[in-house]
């Protein structure tokens, strides 16, 4: 009678875990695919980053005001965006899909990522509706760093493009440090 029971038991468990999988590749992944994320750094020096996400130092870095509500570590917008600090745990832990706290079922499926990431200090912004460009008021803007190896050509556009922004823009130029594997950060006058 025990070994039938637990024969069931142990059947009915792996059916729900067939289950739930099935609901992850044919629910959560397409919901996934249909999302908008941006990335965004805290360390703006980080030479990584430029490396990885600005055409190895061609490219620029927008810096914004985090005195916004959208950098707000756990944020929910009313027109479903929302902003994310990425975890990088020791141990990747997945919380139950059941959890009473659906918060930290969303956080981990969103925002959580190896150790081995965490130079990056990742903030997510998550758009439900769809990957399309991200909207931000002007004064949210206050920086444009322009990549080691960007172009005087690029630069110009970047700054026509910019030349009559209501709000005031600092800018950078991002120059290799020769007594360090790292950056340093120039003011770059118009």
């Amino acid at each position: 009678m025990v070994k039938s029971d637990m024969a069931t038991t142990t059947k009915r468990f792996r059916e729900w875990q067939r289950n739930l999988e099935k609901f992850e590749n044919e629910v959560l992944v397409p919901v996934n695919q249909k999302m908008g994320v941006l990335c965004l750094t805290a360390c703006q020096r980080n030479i990584l980053m430029f490396s990885h996400y600005a055409e190895s130092h061609q490219g620029f870095c927008l810096g914004f005001s985090t005195r916004s509500v959208l950098f707000e570590p756990f944020y929910f917008a009313p027109d479903l965006r929302w902003t994310i600090k990425v975890a990088y745990p020791g141990d990747f832990e997945r919380p139950s899909f059941f959890s009473r706290d659906k918060h930290e079922w969303v956080r981990w499926r969103l925002a959580t990522k190896s150790p081995l990431w965490n130079y990056e200090e990742e903030y997510r912004v998550v758009d439900h509706g769809g990957a399309r460009p991200v909207a931000f008021s002007p004064p949210m803007l206050k920086e444009i760093i322009f990549g080691c190896r960007m172009t005087d050509e690029h630069i110009e556009k970047l700054l026509a493009l910019t030349k009559d922004w209501p709000t005031p823009i600092s800018y950078f130029r991002a120059r290799k440090r020769y007594d360090a594997i790292a950056l340093k950060l120039e003011p770059f006058t118009p």
